[in-house]
């Protein structure tokens, strides 16, 4: 009988810092009512994390942080500071 080597599983993890949109609006209204503010950021930060069989090398990594950064656009983020892998 053979025995089957089960498959190496590798967790991955990224940290993601954005500003979401609506502070973005919120600081511009701010500012344009004159209160002596003229812009701000109030960064959220998120660690995504997944486990995969797959090779992790460069070009994954590139997959995934450009896949992350096109979800968070499709939400209406505009403002993405920072996508970094964890180790």
């Amino acid at each position: 009988m053979k025995h089957i080597k089960p498959k190496i599983k590798i967790k991955i993890t990224y940290e993601v810092i954005y500003t979401p949109e609506l502070t973005t609006k919120i600081f511009n209204l701010m500012s344009k009512i004159d209160l002596g503010i003229i812009g701000g950021e109030m960064p959220i930060t998120e660690r995504l994390s997944w486990n995969t069989t797959t090779k992790v090398d460069a070009v994954y990594r590139s997959r995934m942080r450009r896949a992350i950064r096109n979800a968070l656009k499709a939400s209406g983020i505009t403002q993405i500071h920072k996508i970094k892998k964890v180790n």
